[in-house]
């Protein structure tokens, strides 16, 4: 079994532990991780701005991603959501079996 990350900014830290524990509760995500702050830059009408968010990591089966995703898009607050998977590999034998019975 593999596992996969999904990348989620957020608009603040609570949004971030809402969509942590709906998709946790739901079982789209077998772990959420929220990081409370980081700085975003990008683009906007001709200049470089940025701005604080928070960071929502969700550790994921790959094959349940497109339903994460599905649900990340209609609940985030932003209209148009960064939401990617990573892939991840060589992880620790004992968290694979943990995220097993996690399913």
């Amino acid at each position: 079994m593999d596992l996969a990350l999904a990348y989620v900014p957020c608009s603040n830290e609570e949004e971030a532990h809402i969509l942590a524990q709906s998709c946790v509760e739901k079982r789209l995500a077998i772990c959420a991780n929220v990081l409370p702050q980081m700085t975003s830059f990008y683009h906007s009408d001709g200049k470089v701005v940025n701005e604080a968010e928070s960071l929502l990591l969700l550790k994921h089966i790959p094959h349940k991603f497109d339903e994460l995703k599905s649900y990340l898009e209609e609940h985030h607050s932003y209209h148009t959501p960064c939401v990617t998977q990573i892939q991840l590999h060589n992880t620790l034998s004992a968290y694979l079996d943990w995220a097993k019975s996690q399913q």
